[in-house]
């Protein structure tokens, strides 16, 4: 028996090892299972169909900050698994919720919970399909979104990205980091801008619906972690490496007002702890024109190295390490940004 302590992280690899065998058997016309991406997808003779499933963190950042309501949690579980379909270029198609109460609980803390999640179904025009509820020691609450696509060229999967490849992002990362940033430190005139970012994420559906339609990605992730960490993901999943520029990242005016106020470069806050929840695709350089035209970010460039680096001027340039969010640290979001900015600070001070 294996005591050592458990990490989430090393999940992935061990469950595919394991059922590896049982799914070869079986036949299920699975192209793509377990550790090879965020979303499983079947062919279904014709039609793909992409699987996902999330589960919200014990302790997110809005009870963190004491942020939102009950109904919070209910809307943010949804986002956070329909990014894994967005960020794969499926389209939502329904969604399954399976929600654990605390034994003391009352009516309304569940009612408020599934409210929550009708809003973000709403939002996002995903129907509720289905689910389990279940009363339980601690408060539990997870997603499994269904999504479909008409062909694998509609896919960008994070096991395809290829070398040479071009590597861009769907919109301004850093948010969340940034928010978090601001309420650590009392920017106070920040303070409703962060409130909003952490407990109402967006998501970019049109864009990626608009990318899929046009065939022209390979590899994509969606950032969920952060941008180093995904990104990370990507690479390892896709047996490639990368070079971020780091000031052709997107950086929104109150990402770069938190990073002033504190002092570091304003693409630090782009690099940490996620919760964005953009995406990340490549894309050969021939359709750069269309690529700009849909509205996506040149950060980058996929390079056969499997190492990534992040650039910072003509002369410095720096390997970037896995950082971001992990559950397994075991520490709070306030901690990881503290300790993400302290890492990059000296880079900051190179350029």
């Amino acid at each position: 028996m294996n005591n050592h302590r458990f990490n989430p992280g090393d999940a992935p690899e061990w469950l595919a090892r394991v059922f590896s065998e049982q799914i070869e058997n079986q036949k299920t016309g699975l192209l793509v299972g377990i550790n090879e991406d965020d979303c499983a997808v079947l062919d279904l003779g014709g039609e793909l169909l992409v699987i996902t499933s999330d589960i919200l963190n014990s302790w997110p950042i809005c009870l963190e900050y004491g942020l939102g309501s009950q109904s919070t949690l209910g809307h943010l579980v949804v986002t956070a698994s329909l990014s894994d379909l967005i960020g794969s270029g499926a389209k939502p198609i329904g969604l399954l919720i399976t929600i654990a109460m605390p034994k003391e609980s009352s009516w309304s803390n569940f009612e408020n919970t599934m409210l929550g999640v009708k809003e973000a179904c709403a939002a996002y025009g995903v129907p509720l399909v289905g689910g389990d509820t279940k009363l339980a020691d601690v408060f539990h609450i997870s997603c499994t979104a269904i999504g479909h696509a008409n062909s694998r060229e509609e896919l960008f999967l994070k096991s395809a990205a290829v070398a040479g490849d071009d590597l861009w992002i769907s919109s301004s990362p850093g948010r969340c980091h940034a928010a978090v940033m601001a309420l650590s430190h009392g920017l106070t005139e920040l303070s409703d801008w962060s409130s909003e970012v952490i407990i109402k994420p967006t998501l970019d559906r049109n864009r990626s619906a608009e990318l899929a339609a046009s065939g022209l990605a390979h590899g994509g992730t969606d950032v969920s972690d952060g941008l180093a960490t995904d990104l990370h993901d990507m690479c390892k999943s896709s047996k490639v490496g990368a070079i971020i520029h780091a000031h052709d990242i997107p950086i929104l005016p109150e990402v770069a007002s938190v990073a002033k106020a504190l002092g570091v470069p304003g693409w630090v806050p782009t690099l940490g702890i996620g919760g964005d929840y953009t995406f990340l695709v490549t894309a050969p350089e021939s359709s750069r024109p269309r690529m700009d035209e849909m509205g996506f970010h040149r950060i980058g460039t996929m390079t056969e190295n499997p190492v990534i680096y992040l650039r910072i001027s003509d002369t410095v340039i720096y390997p970037l390490d896995d950082v971001g969010h992990s559950d397994f640290l075991r520490r709070t979001f306030a901690d990881e940004v503290v300790e993400l900015s302290r890492r990059f600070e000296s880079w900051g001070n190179a350029e």
